[in-house]
């Protein structure tokens, strides 16, 4: 079985690419690799059941601070386990080890999509479910949710739902949400500096301008794992930590003012809380406004 190194900000497009993968029906083991170690990795590619061996392996969140255990991992690892190494934004090319972990797994890239295939790939997941739209209307969708290809998705289930023949421009104007970039930083920056009144009456008018509390929860997210990470590494510079992330060094200078703002521990239990919001909602036990309501008075109480 292949191995994979997945580059991919979206989550939509990482789940479609481990459904395309897993041709056989099986078992997708996944490890969050910022509390996970690579033994535990080894345990798990290593244990056998008696119905079905083949599995796929997904590593979130991998972390190059060191490659050796990945490297070791990927010259003994078993030839019925499929291991994905889903990051983010690409490896640091600078490291002799990236350059040995490309070598050894199949590099799949999402992390510079153009607007063009961001319009392509939603025309496809769009097929895929039996729905057809116009250019026109694929390009308001796009501008709409900022090409940001989660996003787009998240508004397309509703357009499926709403629309039971072809999707015309009307229907992207009615049910789409007009994802306000500034607006969405806004409460982001608001909710992050624990002003709960605030943040609420912010929250209010989101809802009134009909944008999705979803983007919110994508946002806060890559927030507070960027305090976490930015507070777990003091002894780098702005510099040399935005060089081992591949982002700006400006937002890395921004987490620094605001990350004694939290513990580790309240950090890493906002972050379990929206994964567990995501879940909730995404499976029908919330509503995601109330939910996300509920989440700004829990994160700004403690």
């Amino acid at each position: 079985m292949k191995n994979y190194l997945l580059i991919s900000p979206y989550i939509k497009l990482a789940d479609a690419f481990l459904e395309n993968i897993n041709k056989d029906d099986e078992i997708i083991i996944k490890f969050d690799m910022e509390v996970s170690s690579f033994d535990q990795v080894g345990q798990e590619a290593n244990n056998r059941t008696l119905f079905n061996d083949k599995k796929i392996i997904v590593l979130q969140n991998y972390d190059q601070t060191n490659d050796e255990p990945l490297l070791n991992y990927l010259g003994n690892y078993p030839p019925d386990v499929s291991l994905v190494i889903w990051v983010s934004k690409k490896l640091d090319e600078r490291k002799k080890s990236t350059k040995q972990i490309k070598e050894l797994l199949e590099v799949v890239d999402y992390s510079l999509l153009k607007e063009e295939q961001i319009i392509n790939l939603t025309k496809k997941y769009l097929e895929h479910n039996n729905k057809k739209i116009d250019y026109p209307s694929l390009q308001l969708l796009g501008r709409r949710c900022l090409s940001n290809y989660d996003l787009i998705i998240n508004e397309v289930d509703k357009l499926i739902v709403n629309c039971p023949e072809e999707i015309i421009l009307k229907d992207v104007q009615e049910y789409v949400c007009e994802y306000i970039e500034d607006n969405i930083f806004k409460i982001k920056d608001t909710i992050i500096s624990k002003n709960m009144n605030k943040a609420l009456s912010e929250f209010d008018q989101f809802l009134i301008n009909k944008s999705d509390a979803m983007a919110l929860i994508s946002l806060l997210a890559k927030e507070y794992r960027l305090l976490y990470i930015v507070k777990n590494n003091t002894h780098d510079d702005d510099y040399t930590l935005s060089q081992k992330m591949k982002i700006h060094s400006y937002p890395i200078k921004l987490a620094k003012d605001k990350m004694y703002k939290y513990t580790n521990e309240e950090l890493k239990n906002n972050l379990l809380y929206l994964a567990n919001l995501d879940i909730s909602i995404k499976s029908g036990k919330l509503d995601k406004n109330e939910g996300f309501r509920q989440f700004i008075i829990y994160s700004c109480e403690i």
